[in-house]
């Protein structure tokens, strides 16, 4: 029967946080992480401690809007392991699923958080 498999070959899901260091060793561009809405740890933190580091520090899966206090943590968080010279902030990826108000309001927190660093 077409489509229909009686058996599936067995998958090994390693942690993102496991394959880090292997996802991003030679790779020459900046990375983007998604880190709002689920924090990566700084195990992928560390392993981008020598690229362009874009870690979202804003969710996209909720209206709630952080307050400058929770992006700037964030940041400082990941400064902890990435050169602010190589440190971007951005939202995680998906705010075309958010009412404008709240993008607005999502990234003026952003904005105000990164300027005060």
């Amino acid at each position: 029967m077409r489509g229909h498999y009686t058996a599936r070959p067995p998958t090994v899901v390693a942690p993102l946080r496991a394959r880090a260091p292997f996802l991003v060793r030679d790779w020459q561009g900046a990375i983007s992480i998604e880190d709002a809405h689920r924090r990566n740890g700084p195990e992928l933190l560390e392993a981008c401690a020598h690229k362009t580091a874009i870690p979202g520090v804003v969710d996209v899966a909720g209206a709630r809007v952080e307050t400058e206090e929770e992006i700037h943590d964030h940041l400082r968080t990941a400064l902890e392991h990435i050169d602010a010279g190589r440190l971007i902030a951005a939202p995680d990826c998906g705010l075309g699923l958010l009412t404008r108000e709240q993008v607005r309001a999502k990234l003026a927190a952003m904005a105000c958080a990164a300027h005060a660093l």
